[in-house]
């Protein structure tokens, strides 16, 4: 038999409850409060260490852009900075940007080179599908390459595939081979965005670039994410998270890009909040990630001009130039100052610049006898030699021209030659002027040669003085005024403004001109100025090549100095075909700016950082370069902005 336990009621509760006296329910309730208290922090703390914060998916970023775009279309999207940010997240490349710039593997599983790198064998993912559903194979790879090695669809990309042949083995398999070596070739493959055949393999190459459908509203890539709704005439677009992307489906579900006219319109819509993100070239009090890049800015100095082609005259306005003046009151610090073209700074290691020296600068200047005129510029004055003047020593018994010259001379003046016979032969009469001319400018014909009477021959002081009186050349001014020529982009017209100023400062005058980005293509074209200030781009390894190789220096080369130098050519060849960036690397791209230095064939002042306002609810963000602007999309699928709890 058992004993039977009844447990009390609710009522029964409450009744025994109303039983307690004060200090009793105190108590009771104390000790209530103490037990609720550690079984929620027991829960709570079982609950947090057994389980981890990971992101989730959901949530929208705004990104506002200056412009418009017009080909969502790698073929042609490399020409316009807002057309590649909306590609990044569009299409795939078999090689892509990572973590400041390093080139790491997309599309390509694995690869390797032989033949010293002018073979290049590669295996590209297999679960890879574009935005319609369809499988990427080799047949891609290969019809985009033919596709921008076509001269019909008048690719921007074709120069850099020039010599370069693929070969499909299999579904999922090919090699590159290359005509020549060149180390940039796997930055080449992060350019090459994958097309898909099945979608445009028949559409004729005229309309391949005007075609609506692929190059705004319905293109198909493979990239994280696809295009959802482009409202109205293209002021925005809404792009969403491609759920079937090969890395995973990004965690941000939706970015819409919103466009404007100028970039003051677009930080007005940053600063009211109408947008998330967005790049300026101004610093404003917003939440930034200020990137560093391989970009920097200069004058180039047009070597064939007259003055310039003279190497000290190049080095005198280097040495004129603050460059810290110029990145603290013009970018604000937001960048680095540089004289060297081989940005040793970004690729991190030690290199020489040139310092700010003005006193040296003038120096300079006046040994090659510029003096400050009365404008405060420095003039050069030349006499041009006057070829009827008296070259020969002449004395008695002389006959011909050069007598015939002195006579003429010596006519000028009726109290030394009162004569005045013109008859070319050196007689009494022209001997006995001749001393008179010598005594009477005797401190600077006899006096030097210790003399105290004219010896009547007509030696080198006496030339010297009856040329300077009488057959003297011409003299020729040449005034250290040039024209630099800019864009109106950005901080351009501010930074010229401020080189103005520097070099009147040493009696240098700068006319300045400024054009529109369209403009000053057909003035690069003609190189048409005297200096130009640009800015330049190198990659994630340094390649000056482009920038300063003889072969260079005609359109659509970018030898803006129009320099040749043989020594610095064999160096940059070597450069070029470099793969690994190792001491060999460094040492030539040392070489090359001592040649730089010695020539100085531009005068290079900062390397701007790319200044990225940013929403602070964005997570996951790494990195402290960007090679180019749209590296910024490369791990778009790491960034999120929700998160949630799940169980380790």
């Amino acid at each position: 038999m058992f004993l039977k336990i009844q447990t009390p009621s609710f009522t029964q509760w409450v009744q025994s409850f109303k039983t307690f006296v004060l200090w009793e329910k105190i108590v009771f309730f104390v000790f209530l409060a103490l037990f609720l208290y550690s079984t929620i922090f027991l829960i709570n703390s079982f609950y947090n260490n057994n389980t981890e914060t990971v992101p989730a998916y959901g949530g929208i970023i705004r990104e506002g852009l200056v412009g418009q775009p017009k080909h969502l279309n790698p073929i042609y999207s490399s020409t316009l900075d807002i057309d590649k940010d909306l590609v990044e997240l569009l299409y795939s490349g078999l090689m892509k940007y990572g973590v400041d710039g390093k080139i790491e593997n997309d599309l390509i599983e694995n690869y390797s080179f032989s033949e010293n790198g002018k073979t290049f064998y590669f295996k590209i993912k297999e679960n890879v599908l574009w935005h319609d559903g369809k499988t990427l194979t080799m047949d891609d790879v290969v019809f985009t390459l033919n596709v921008i090695q076509d001269t019909e669809y008048l690719s921007p990309l074709r120069t850099s595939f020039l010599g370069v042949s693929l070969e499909k083995m299999s579904d999922y398999e090919g090699v590159f081979k290359l005509s020549e070596i060149y180390g940039g070739f796997l930055e080449n493959l992060v350019s090459l965005k994958i097309i898909p055949k099945h979608a445009l393999e028949n559409i004729p190459a005229q309309d391949f670039a005007s075609d609506e459908n692929i190059n705004i509203t319905s293109p198909i890539g493979s990239g994280p994410y696809k295009i959802y709704k482009v409202k109205g005439s293209i002021t925005s677009i809404q792009f969403r998270a491609n759920e079937n992307y090969y890395n995973g489906r990004p965690y941000i579900k939706d970015i819409i890009f919103n466009f404007y006219s100028t970039e003051k319109e677009l930080e007005n819509a940053l600063l009211k909040g109408s947008i998330d993100n967005a790049h300026l070239s101004t610093v404003v009090d917003h939440y930034n990630i200020s990137y560093t890049t391989p970009n920097y800015f200069g004058i180039f100095l047009n070597t064939k001009n007259e003055i310039l082609e003279n190497n000290e005259i190049r080095q005198a306005l280097s040495l004129a130039i603050n460059r810290e003046e110029i990145l603290n009151n013009i970018l604000l610090g937001e960048g680095y100052t540089l004289s060297s073209p081989i940005l040793s700074r970004y690729y991190g290691f030690e290199s020489n610049e040139i310092e700010y020296n003005p006193e040296e600068s003038v120096k300079i200047l006046e040994n090659n006898d510029y003096e400050l005129n009365e404008e405060g510029v420095r003039i050069q004055e030349i006499e041009k030699v006057n070829n009827e003047n008296i070259s020969q020593d002449l004395q008695y018994g002389s006959t011909g021209i050069q007598v015939e010259r002195l006579q003429e001379c010596l006519s000028t003046f009726p109290d030394i030659y009162p004569s005045q016979k013109v008859t070319g032969t050196f007689g009494n009469e022209t001997k006995a002027a001749v001393i008179l001319f010598q005594e009477t400018y005797a401190d600077e014909i006899l006096a030097p040669s210790n003399l105290t009477s004219g010896t009547g021959k007509v030696g080198l002081s006496t030339r010297a003085k009856i040329n300077d009186l009488c057959f003297k050349g011409e003299s020729t001014e040449t005034k250290l005024e040039f024209t630099l020529k800019t864009t109106s982009y950005s901080i351009l017209p501010a930074v010229a403004e401020n080189i103005k100023n520097q070099l009147e400062r040493i009696g240098v005058k700068l006319n300045i001109e400024t054009f529109s980005n369209t403009e000053i293509k057909q003035v690069i074209r003609e190189r048409n100025y005297d200096m130009i200030l640009f800015g330049e781009k190198l990659i994630t390894t340094p390649n000056p090549l482009p920038y300063f190789h003889s072969t260079q220096i005609f359109d659509p080369g970018l030898n803006l100095s129009v320099w040749q130098n043989e020594d610095a050519d064999e160096i940059l060849e070597k450069i070029r075909i470099s793969y690994s960036f190792d001491s060999e690397l460094i040492n030539d791209l040392k070489e090359f700016e001592e040649i730089f230095f010695e020539e100085n064939p531009a005068i290079l002042l900062y390397s701007p950082n790319y200044i990225y306002y940013i929403s602070p609810e964005i997570k996951g963000i790494s990195g402290e370069k960007l090679v180019t602007p749209s590296q910024r999309f490369s791990n778009i699928e790491s960034l999120y902005l929700k998160t949630k709890k799940v169980w380790k």
